[in-house]
């Protein structure tokens, strides 16, 4: 889990035990000054040694809105109200597979089988057969 906190402060933690590891002091007792585990400590320095300065700078993290833009999401909306016959799918309706392969195929997107019902729904995407418009089948 993430330590609270705001990122400059962080960082400046983290700067701080690169600085103290560098100066020769162990891992352990550089967990013990800034009182954080040694394992983040290895981490930390492990970072620093593979990427440099960018290896103990914050994240920006992950948001969860889409990665599709508006205009995206409106073409996709017009997309399944067609047949995914249309599209080179085997099925008539829209399924979550079906639906995420056509937005890795037309945007480069992907999402995770898990999520994208949650996208769908989110964006007013209806995938239940049940509540489908009439669709031209053939």
């Amino acid at each position: 889990m993430r330590t609270k906190g705001k990122a400059p402060v962080l960082e400046s933690i983290r700067l701080k035990a690169v600085a103290l590891f560098k100066e020769g002091m162990s891992r352990q007792a550089i967990a013990r000054e800034i009182k954080v585990s040694t394992r983040s400590i290895y981490r930390w320095i492990s970072g620093y040694q593979i990427r440099g300065i960018s290896g103990v700078m914050s994240k920006i993290p992950l948001t969860s809105s889409s990665y599709l833009n508006k205009k995206e999401i409106a073409i996709l909306k017009n997309v399944v109200l067609r047949c995914p016959k249309e599209f080179g799918y085997c099925s008539v309706y829209w399924s979550a597979l079906n639906l995420s392969d056509f937005i890795i195929r037309k945007f480069g997107v992907h999402f995770h089988k898990k999520y994208i019902y949650r996208f769908a729904k989110t964006n007013g995407i209806n995938l239940n057969k049940r509540n489908v418009s009439i669709r031209n089948l053939f």
